[in-house]
């Protein structure tokens, strides 16, 4: 015979995997749209010596994903000094990407993919909530870093890569 407490602990569980069942996901298969030809485009950044929004051009080339990665190299032409090896890692259970909660996924009609991360870092050397949201789609590619600091209540957008190929 079961006791009220073993029922309670049963329900718990039973609730905890239907909540993980419906949390957002990012799996190997929306990872594989990125692999192909370079992306092209640019980053756009927030200088927060000048206050002012600077573009620089960009180029990214996506190796082929493995399991739960995919690394992926990104050039500034004329910047050489700058470039850079980077990488996109899905959790086991596919929750967190790059370490951090996916808190939304949304599938689009024209198939893009766009993926919301949140977590609380720094910026610019001071604590902030961090969003990375990430648009993918065959043809178009978008990693956008939002942050708000302690002392705001709205996200502004602190760079963006956005890229076509």
């Amino acid at each position: 015979m079961k006791t009220p407490r073993t029922l309670a602990l049963f329900a718990l569980c039973l609730l905890a995997q239907l909540a993980l069942a419906d949390s957002p996901r990012v799996t190997h298969a929306d990872l594989a749209i990125l692999d192909g030809a370079p992306w092209i485009g640019s980053l756009n950044y927030l200088d927060y010596s000048s206050g002012e929004v600077e573009q620089i051009p960009v180029t990214i080339q996506f190796d082929k994903p493995g399991k739960r990665k995919v690394i992926y190299r990104i050039k500034y032409p004329g910047e050489s000094q700058y470039n850079s090896r980077e990488k996109l890692k899905i959790s086991a259970d596919g929750a967190k990407l790059n370490g951090e909660p996916i808190v939304s996924r949304t599938d689009l009609e024209d198939g893009t993919i766009v993926v919301v991360t949140e977590h609380r870092d720094k910026d610019d050397g001071r604590p902030a909530d961090i969003r990375m949201t990430y648009s993918l789609h065959a043809a178009r590619l978008e990693i956008r870093k939002e942050v708000r600091f302690a002392s705001d209540s709205a996200y502004f957008e602190r760079n963006a890569y956005r890229l076509t190929r």
